[in-house]
């Protein structure tokens, strides 16, 4: 293209906007092709998505930010599209689920608190070094507390065993762990320094079972609530998303007073 273009009137066009419309004529089409070119923008448009915490599908809910994300080709073409208030709508959807009543999803919660770029950054440092992207899987089973162990940067063996393949990250400093608990405190404690939840979680979904790793079955001798056992570590993790509250006899101890029945 020469170089005189760039200096022309606008009435030539407005070359943002012709280089935004043709990336996403190049995205669509790559993906409609199934090609190899398309299973890589695939790749990446599902890192970045895992990127950014979110609980929505980055292409279809313009005009929301995420300058938190590493900037890329896709997040490119995101930012094009909140510009201009712009979606696409993907026939196969892979944006994560909320796994329970009243779950939130992290980034999200800071996002809307209009928290600054850095801290951002910051936050989500630590969020992908835990692997976790809801409010749900760094609470206790029971969904009243905050877990001491993500809250501190540590991931507790067995806990919320997820399916999906995360990128590797390195483990942010203690000033940045720190940061992290006064956040989570601040955004979901009852006052904002305890680590009882202001608004506990409900009742689990289906799409927890689709998403982590449960096998046996529990139940709660205090609040006959039920949970579901780690197959493969016996560390307690989730209640049961069945509505139903089924009375057994305890045959074996577990952890925080859970007791797991046939």
């Amino acid at each position: 293209m020469p170089r005189a273009v760039v200096f022309g009137p606008i009435s030539m066009g407005d070359l943002y906007v012709e280089q935004g419309v043709r990336q996403i004529a190049n995205l669509v089409g790559r993906l409609r092709q199934a090609s190899e070119t398309g299973r890589i923008m695939t790749i990446e448009q599902e890192w970045c998505q895992v990127q950014s915490g979110t609980g929505v599908n980055l292409l279809e809910s313009p005009p929301h930010s995420y300058e938190y994300v590493k900037p890329c080709w896709i997040m490119s073409i995101q930012q094009f599209l909140a510009e201009q208030d712009l979606r696409i709508e993907l026939t196969i959807n892979h944006h994560p689920q909320q796994l329970c009543d009243h779950d939130e999803f992290i980034m999200d919660t800071w996002r809307h608190e209009g928290l600054s770029l850095a801290t951002m950054k910051k936050l989500n440092a630590g969020r992908m070094w835990l692997r976790v992207s809801r409010l749900s899987e760094i609470t206790l089973a029971d969904g009243s507390r905050l877990h001491p162990d993500p809250l501190n940067g540590r991931t507790p063996h067995g806990h919320h065993e997820t399916t999906l393949k995360w990128p590797s990250h390195d483990c942010p400093p203690p000033k940045w762990w720190s940061l992290w608990r006064q956040c989570l405190r601040r955004s979901f404690s009852i006052d904002g320094k305890d680590t009882k939840l202001r608004q506990p979680l409900g009742e689990w979904h289906a799409s927890a079972l689709s998403t982590t790793s449960f096998a046996t079955r529990c139940l709660c001798p205090d609040r006959h609530d039920q949970y579901l056992v780690s197959a493969s570590s016996g560390f307690v993790h989730s209640r049961h998303f069945s509505q139903s509250r089924e009375r057994a006899t305890p045959t074996t101890h577990m952890s925080n007073d859970v007791c797991a029945f046939e």
